[in-house]
C-alpha cells in the first residue's frame, strides 16, 4: 500500500469504543489503576465520553490510535505485565451525515430515549 493512501486512511474521522482490562489486577480497584488512562485521554484533545464499562473517543484515525496505544503503555508501566484490550471502531466516514461530533449527536439522542423510557419506570 502506499504512503499516500496509508496517509489518507489515517485521516478518516473514527469513533473507538475502547475498555481496557490490565492482569494480574491485584488489591486495587480498577478504577485506580485506569485513573491515569482517563486522565492521558482527557488531556489528548480528542472528543471523548467515559462510561461504567468502557471510554469512546472520537477523532482522527492515527491520533486515536496513538492515544489508545499511549494508554496501554501506561498501563504496562504501572507493573501489569498485560492488558487486555477491547475495542469497537466505527469510521464516520463511511456513514452520509456523520461528521465531527458523532458523540456528542449520539448521547443527545440515546437521552432522548432515556427520558421517553421514564414513563415505564413507575
Amino acid at each position: 500500500m502506499s504512503s499516500k493512501k496509508r496517509e489518507s486512511r489515517g485521516n478518516k474521522l473514527v469513533i473507538k469504543d475502547i475498555s481496557f482490562y490490565p492482569f494480574p489486577i491485584g488489591a486495587p480497584h480498577l478504577g485506580r489503576i485506569l485513573e491515569p488512562v482517563l486522565l492521558c485521554i482527557a488531556k489528548s484533545g480528542l472528543a471523548y465520553h467515559f462510561g461504567p464499562t468502557s471510554t469512546t473517543v472520537e477523532g482522527r484515525e492515527n491520533d486515536v490510535s496513538r492515544l489508545v496505544k499511549k494508554c496501554e503503555r501506561i498501563i504496562l508501566s504501572r507493573k501489569h505485565p498485560y492488558v487486555l484490550r477491547l475495542q469497537t471502531i466505527e469510521k464516520t466516514d463511511s456513514f452520509p451525515g456523520i461528521q465531527k461530533g458523532g458523540i456528542r449527536r449520539r448521547m443527545e439522542y440515546l437521552e432522548s430515549i432515556e427520558r421517553k423510557a421514564r414513563v415505564f419506570r413507575r
